[in-house]
């Protein structure tokens, strides 16, 4: 009942850490600020961590959250695209998109979370180059990484806890970690008070971290 409860609540703070990420994308007429590439490889980490969590038979409150997760990656990966390239390029991306969502299958579970791992830790790299390189946030909306921090700690206790799946909680774990650094660049960029945000998020992200530990060893 308590993951449950858990699972629906990451969902929530998913949509409405999204919510304000599409209006700003909608009201922006500049994003300077957002990098393709950035949602382009969160869209194939995502992706590939619901694909494991389903074959590992997920219970629905984890696995929801990570469709949703998923789902709305992609919606502003193609939207960024759009308004960036053109919607021709949009369309070569999505077609790669369901090239590699089909070809998932065809390869070990491990070794695709490794990728996974990887993409994401690759995509948000590729933000805080894009952020420090142009020295603005336009077109990026913090609520979204803030509330993604929040959601990402709630999914991983579940992962964590409710699946055989454990692994899948380490590309969640190195999620958390980045966000905290984004979230410090944009409020930097933004208005050169980053003292706090950043606090919030070590301090988010070190408690994360150790109750998980916690967790591991008391399976042990």
């Amino acid at each position: 009942m308590v993951n449950a409860t858990l699972g629906t609540l990451a969902g929530t703070i998913l949509f409405l850490g999204y919510f304000p990420q599409l209006r700003t994308l909608y009201n922006s007429k500049r994003i300077d600020g957002v990098s393709i590439l950035f949602w382009f490889f969160v869209a194939i980490s995502v992706e590939i961590t619901l694909h494991n969590l389903i074959l590992h038979g997920a219970v629905w409150y984890v696995s929801i959250p990570q469709l949703l997760n998923a789902l709305v990656a992609l919606i502003i990966l193609l939207w960024v695209t759009t308004k960036k390239k053109g919607w021709e390029y949009s369309l070569l991306i999505f077609t790669l998109y369901i090239i590699m969502t089909v070809g998932l299958p065809l390869i070990s579970n491990n070794f695709s979370q490794h990728v996974a791992t990887f993409s994401i830790i690759v995509a948000y790299l590729i933000q805080i180059y894009y952020l420090y390189k142009n020295k603005t946030a336009k077109g990026i909306n913090p609520l979204l990484f803030i509330f993604i921090g929040l959601a990402l700690l709630i999914m991983t206790v579940n992962i964590y806890t409710m699946t055989d799946y454990p692994l899948a909680a380490s590309t969640e774990i190195t999620n958390m970690i980045l966000v905290s650094i984004i979230v410090a660049m944009i409020y930097k960029y933004k208005n050169n008070a980053w003292q706090e945000p950043t606090a919030c998020a070590i301090i988010v992200c070190v408690v994360g971290y150790f109750y998980i530990r916690r967790r591991q060893y008391g399976k042990s």
